[in-house]
């Protein structure tokens, strides 16, 4: 199921270990399986598991806007992105 969520080959989940702990699991993918669980229902899930669902393309502009800019307002928008630290949290974010 792993492999199949974060889009992963099956062989680099297995190498993470043999029992549902997962212990050499990265802490990217341990992020990215928190997000999973908070952002899919358990349909989508079952979709993504039997290849009858396709995420949505997005662009890293797109991202950014809905996850660091919205809700703000214009001269907060310009304050972060003029930061000189926004091109490294910005990378370190889209990683």
């Amino acid at each position: 199921m792993l492999s199949k969520v974060l889009g992963l080959q099956r062989k680099t989940v297995r190498e993470w270990g043999h029992n549902p702990n997962f212990e050499n699991m990265p802490q990217h993918a341990r992020t990215t399986c928190n997000y999973a669980l908070v952002a899919l229902s358990r349909e989508e899930i079952k979709r993504i598991m039997t290849n009858d669902s396709q995420a949505p393309g997005i662009t890293a502009r797109q991202f950014i806007e809905e996850i660091l800019l919205k809700d703000l307002s214009p001269e907060e928008k310009l304050k972060i992105i003029s930061s000189t630290k926004f091109r490294s949290q910005f990378l370190n974010l889209l990683s």
